[in-house]
């Protein structure tokens, strides 16, 4: 459970909701509420062609002025002529808002967020009655639901609205009001960023309207009266009441014109409303629990020694920080990731942005898009081990389309067969370097190995389900993103590479000069050993030609500096940035497992060389990493900077990583991969599978956590382990 004594004061410490295409975050008010309304499938912009230029000669150039030692003209090249249109913006829909008149003093307040339950509850009391609000978002329903009761009867009244920062008008068909508009297209030119809203841009035209949505809200009370006001629906002298929310839009797929779409998602809204309002309140809410524990309840970590486990969350995220003994506040944290999962991916749904689908802005951060070098894949790390197999399904999925749109991107840019994305991508399914040519985009916008990776990572739900129907489905996939790095590797002393590479978002100094592009980098070799040993392990379960295990022992593999430390470029040169927020040259240690002890040692050497700072998700990384070297004193400390908390109104990132009062990990501003990212840390601390997939208990345990239990984590394969653990050792394990 998180709760708190007050309201939220800002979206930082407002509390998620949410079934995987509707979110919303609740304030908690008292005699006014606002609740965020997110969906899925909101975003600007519509699907739209690759600018079709002379790529594939660009690509062939550059590569030929890296080999010959022209770093400098082959970024130069690139940034200026290899790229495209940004990605389109996650927007939000708008808010309820809920106006509760009260006389009197206000006591007893209480906000709780029961993540067992995927539940929300307001409680106080005023003039000797107390009051109860719950909120929750219905999976089978899909729709929000806000219920509204009292210990005496005819006293609930409020008014209710909806509002939204887009354009859009209103609608009221009896008790039932009805929010609709379209979202901009949102295009800039090439050199211009979304700094305004005057980037917001609308427009009649059909082929460039941006996507249709539509908010509808009905109430049903027991006693009392209902009136419909313009936008507003007004509850006076009720029992109870229960307020319905659904949203819809006309997305029909990522490749599908918005503004084309047959769908009538505002008939679909009512439709919702009049089905779930036949439900009595009661059935809906225990209907709701029992599906979300049905996931929830698959597994189970718990540590044992906490004195503060009953204060408010963000007074123990205080005392924490000045050392406060509360080894539960660990738990809740990884609980909180498991339930965050439960909530932003689902079957059927987009798949987790880096906001989840939680986001109240116009302009988001890096437009709460898919980034592909780091954040949308830690956002699915812990999902196997915990078993939500069915959260891992728009993952997926997503990949399935990415090789859609990337075949056109593989052909178009670098005249290549198989599919390609690049460094991120939006619901439009992006495939191409969206650089927008702004300056010094190589660093970010050429990395080409997200395909490889997020192959990798269906290539790892096979691995825990071994569905071989599955493997079916996904292998046109995995081979056709190897087919791809395939036909670009050339031999360099040797061995194969794959020339030019970037390390994600980082540089390095040769000559007094920065660069970003070099003749290959650890990662993206990493990545092309685990993408073509795990399409050479298919081939041979599916009875097909292997065509790429000998690729794999060809590689160019990490190598170890003479200072010691793990070789991130090419070559050795002198440090950009040594506290790098990025360990891309680490992948090989996690989320991958191939590094020899000779690597590992290595990788202790540059992990204290990067130091203990950082973004929000890097913490989350380091955590993962220290816990892989069995070092949990180490992973223990990352997780302690990973909880401190940082100020709700801290939304820019002047400072490090942590987490707000509501437990969102702070990058700063919000985002949710580093929630992701710590849950799966504290599974690597407790529970790790060797190269084999036999378990490896307490690998990284630290000294203060002397108890506790875990039940359910997953290894690869599908075995299922439970233990209790006490002064470090093994009680009660179990295997299934």
């Amino acid at each position: 459970m998180l709760w708190y004594k007050q309201p939220a004061e800002n979206f930082n410490e407002a509390l998620p909701i949410g079934n995987g295409r509707i979110g919303a975050c609740v304030y908690g008010g008292i005699n006014e509420e606002t609740i965020s309304l997110n969906e899925d499938t909101l975003w600007s912009g519509y699907p739209k062609e690759i600018l079709k230029e002379n790529y594939p000669d660009i690509y062939k150039k550059a590569a030929e002025l890296v080999n010959c030692g022209k770093k400098t003209e082959a970024q130069r090249l690139l940034e200026e002529n290899f790229g495209d249109y940004l990605v389109q913006v996650y927007l939000p829909l708008g808010n309820l808002k809920i106006k509760q008149p009260h006389t009197g003093r206000i006591s007893g307040y209480r906000r709780e967020l029961r993540i067992d339950k995927a539940l929300h509850r307001v409680i106080y009391r005023c003039g000797g009655k107390e009051y109860i609000r719950e909120c929750f978002v219905s999976c089978d329903a899909q729709v929000l639901v806000v219920h509204f009761s009292c210990s005496q009867g005819a006293s609930i009244n409020f008014s209710a609205w909806l509002e939204s920062q887009l354009k859009c008008s209103f609608e009221t068909q009896g008790s039932l009001v009805c929010m609709s508009g379209n979202t901009p297209e949102c295009v800039a030119g090439f050199g211009n960023m979304y700094k305004t809203t005057d980037y917001q841009i609308y427009s009649d035209d059909p082929s460039q309207k941006g996507m249709g949505f539509a908010a509808a809200m009905s109430v049903k009370i027991n006693g009392g009266n209902v009136q419909t006001v313009g936008k507003k629906i007004f509850v006076s002298d009720a029992d109870d009441a229960t307020l319905y929310i659904s949203l819809r839009t006309s997305f029909e797929g990522w490749n599908k014109h918005p503004s084309y779409s047959s769908k009538d998602y505002r008939k679909q809204c009512f439709a919702d409303l009049n089905e779930t309002r036949k439900i009595l309140y009661f059935d809906l809410v225990n209907q709701n629990i029992a599906a979300h524990k049905t996931l929830y309840d698959r597994c189970e970590i718990s540590l044992k020694n906490s004195k503060n486990s009953r204060l408010p969350t963000d007074r123990r995220l205080e005392a924490h920080a000045q050392g406060a003994e509360d080894n539960s506040l660990y738990a809740l944290l990884f609980n909180y990731g498991r339930y965050l999962t439960i909530a932003s991916s689902r079957e059927g749904t987009q798949p987790s942005n880096l906001q989840g689908i939680w986001n109240e802005k116009l302009l988001p951060p890096w437009n709460s898009n898919y980034t592909l070098n780091i954040n949308t894949e830690m956002n699915y790390w812990p999902c196997l081990a915990c078993g939500l197999f069915e959260c891992y399904e728009p993952l997926i999925r997503m990949a399935e389309e990415l090789a859609e749109s990337g075949k056109i991107t593989a052909k178009t840019y670098y005249g290549a067969d198989g599919w390609v994305c690049h460094h991120s991508s939006d619901i439009w399914r992006v495939t191409h370097p969206a650089t927008n040519r702004l300056n010094n985009n190589a660093q970010w916008g050429f990395w080409n190995m997200s395909s490889g990776w997020i192959s990798v990572m269906l290539w790892n739900y096979f691995r825990y389900t071994l569905d071989k129907e599955y493997l079916k489905r996904i292998y046109p996939v995995i081979e056709g993103a190897a087919l791809f790095y395939k036909q670009l590797l050339t031999e360099k002393n040797g061995e194969l590479v794959l020339s030019p590479s970037t390390s994600p978002e980082n540089n390095y100094i040769e000559n007094s000069e920065t660069h970003a592009v070099d003749t290959d980098t650890a990662m993206t070799q990493e990545i092309l050993f685990d993408l073509f040993s795990a399409v050479g392990e298919a081939q041979e379960i599916l009875g097909l030609e292997n065509k790429y295990s000998d690729l794999a022992s060809r590689l160019k593999r990490p190598k170890i500096q003479s200072d010691g430390l793990l070789c991130e470029w090419g070559g050795e040169y002198d440090v950009w940035d040594v506290n790098h927020r990025h360990v891309s040259h680490l992948y090989g240690l996690f989320p991958s497992n191939q590094f020899t002890d000779e690597q590992k040692r290595a990788s202790v050497k540059t992990l204290k060389q990067r130091g203990d700072g950082g973004t929000g998700w890097s913490l989350a990384w380091k955590i993962n990493l220290w816990a892989r070297l069995g070092d949990g004193e180490h992973a223990l400390k990352l997780l302690d900077n990973q909880l401190k908390p940082v100020p709700s109104e801290c939304d820019t990132a002047d400072r490090p990583g942590g987490s707000y009062p509501n437990l969102f990990c702070a990058h700063p501003p919000f985002q949710i991969d580093g929630n992701f990212g710590a849950a799966s840390g504290i599974i690597e601390m407790l529970v790790q599978a060797d190269k084999d997939g036999n378990p490896v208990l307490l690998p990284a345990l630290p000294e203060k956590w002397k108890e506790g239990r875990v039940k359910g984590i997953v290894l690869p394969g599908g075995k299922k382990v439970s233990f209790n653990w006490e002064d470090g050792k093994i009680l009660n394990y179990e295997e299934n």
